[in-house]
């Protein structure tokens, strides 16, 4: 049952209005019917769009933070590849030569990343 329709005539019905009401019965209960449907649909529809809200500011955040994510990885391949290469340096004997490095500057070259080593 979806709903009650009361109707409180002042005086009784005569066999006419009697038949009428009956006759608009099933009507009134295929609207009432439809209207609950439609109530349902836009809660439905709502919720819809509440999930689709935050399913995209999802989406904003963790595209931003692949972004952040993909720089620090880049700055850290970029210091890798150049401590790689200055520490094989430094072990052939080429740090002073090459750049004008004393030997003993890669003991005290810096990580910037320390945080995450």
């Amino acid at each position: 049952m979806t709903g009650v329709l009361e109707l409180a005539p002042v005086s009784p019905l005569t066999q006419r209005q009697q038949a009428l009401i009956e006759a608009l019965l099933p009507a009134a209960a295929a609207n009432a019917e439809i209207l609950t449907g439609n109530i349902a649909t836009r809660s439905l529809l709502e919720q819809t769009r509440l999930q689709a809200a935050t399913l995209a500011a999802s989406e904003r955040q963790l595209a931003a933070r692949k972004e952040e994510l993909e720089a620090i990885n880049e700055a850290m391949t970029a210091w890798a590849d150049e401590t790689i290469g200055f520490r094989a340096a430094y072990y052939r004997g080429q740090v002073g030569q090459r750049a004008g490095v004393p030997p003993d500057s890669f003991r005290s070259t810096i990580c910037p990343f320390k945080w995450l080593i």
